[in-house]
């Protein structure tokens, strides 16, 4: 692989992270969990493993180290672990939990990225079986316009109403439907994406509302807008979801450039008022800027958990009209300054290294082979 401009200052810093930790992580054979960041549930190695089976698997392929074939290798025997997985079928992805202990399907969603790419290096075609059966295990809602939750034990405690991890799970089934065709999961990833304009929620300054139009009935309908509404002025209840949301932003729209990359056929969504309002204003330099203004006050749910240093490149170049080197530089610059000297701002440092790999995605998504 070559790399130019942008894409060259992201594989650098890739690298540079992904290599502090390879040894450490061959001869564990995992990553170590995190706390799923602001919220503090422990987690356990699957989410992180599986991320950074990703940043692995891509170093492979760029560079031909077998040192990272051999972590890959490694990594993949922990994924596919029958002790991480339940009666369902279902990956145990945390053990303190309110509702649910596959961390809703976006769990599952970060499980499946994993498997995919271990598959990539490896060609164990068994990988892919797992991830098949592991997205099988989550149950799409028509009604609803999302995905009921299926813990490890069978039992389906809720539907998962957090757009997002709709979103990231119809994702990883468009992905895997690039090396494994499977009826079932392209039905159910096409009704998702039907219901898309039905069930999202755009404020209008083009932030996305952080939960799911799960109900289809007028009352429903007009609660839903009150919320949104509400939410875009700190209004009532709503007031301290706003803040979540801002750190989100960009998280969220990872997702829909994600499902663009890997999902034909929807064009018309991408250029829908809203979504564009949204990608206008995800990758705007004063919104970013806003998130990490006065480091004492930085967005807890941005930089230090859902980090738009590794998110942007990627948004802008799928959903907007490409990425900046120099903003480029200077978030991954900021980032580093938040990694060494302000650690006391960091709920998970864990994960936060592992996420690393949302930078990989903006690397392969263009460069020259």
């Amino acid at each position: 692989m070559r790399f130019n401009g942008a894409q060259n200052v992201c594989f650098n810093y890739i690298k540079g992270v992904a290599d502090q930790y390879v040894d450490g992580f061959t001869s564990a054979g995992h990553a170590p969990a995190g706390c799923n960041g602001p919220y503090g549930d422990n987690d356990t190695p699957i989410r992180n493993t599986a991320h950074w089976c990703v940043t692995y698997a891509f170093l492979y392929k760029a560079t031909g180290n077998e040192k990272y074939k051999t972590t890959v290798e490694a990594m993949s025997r922990y994924l596919m672990d029958d002790r991480h997985y339940g009666k369902s079928g279902a990956a145990i992805c945390r053990t303190q939990h309110h509702n649910d202990d596959t961390n809703g399907v976006i769990g599952q969603a970060w499980l499946i990225e994993g498997l995919i790419a271990c598959y990539e290096v490896t060609g164990n075609a068994t990988l892919i079986d797992e991830a098949v059966d592991v997205w099988k295990v989550q149950k799409y809602h028509d009604a609803a316009g999302c995905f009921g939750i299926i813990c490890s034990d069978g039992k389906e405690p809720c539907m998962d109403i957090t757009f997002n991890h709709n979103l990231w799970f119809a994702a990883s089934g468009a992905m895997l439907l690039t090396v494994r065709e499977n009826d079932y999961i392209r039905k159910a990833v096409s009704a998702f994406v039907k219901r898309i304009p039905s069930v999202l929620g755009v404020q209008s300054s083009g932030k996305l509302y952080h939960r799911n139009n799960y109900r289809e009935d007028i009352k429903g309908k007009i609660r839903f807008a009150l919320d949104v509404y509400q939410t875009d002025r700190n209004m009532g209840n709503s007031k301290n979801l706003n803040y979540l949301e801002s750190g989100y932003q960009l998280f969220d729209l990872f997702g829909f450039a994600l499902l663009k990359q890997y999902w034909n056929g929807e064009d018309s969504l991408y250029s829908s008022k809203g979504l564009t309002k949204a990608v206008r204003l995800g990758t705007d330099v004063k919104f970013i800027d806003s998130l990490k203004d006065g480091m004492p006050e930085i967005n807890k749910y941005a930089f230090p958990y859902n980090s738009p240093a590794y998110e942007y490149p990627y948004v802008a170049e799928v959903l907007g009209e490409g990425c900046d080197k120099h903003e480029v530089e200077k978030l991954l610059n900021f980032q580093s300054d938040l990694m060494r000297n302000h650690k006391e701002l960091i709920a998970d440092e864990n994960t936060l290294y592992a996420r690393v790999y949302e930078l990989v995605r903006y690397c392969a998504y263009s460069c020259d082979a």
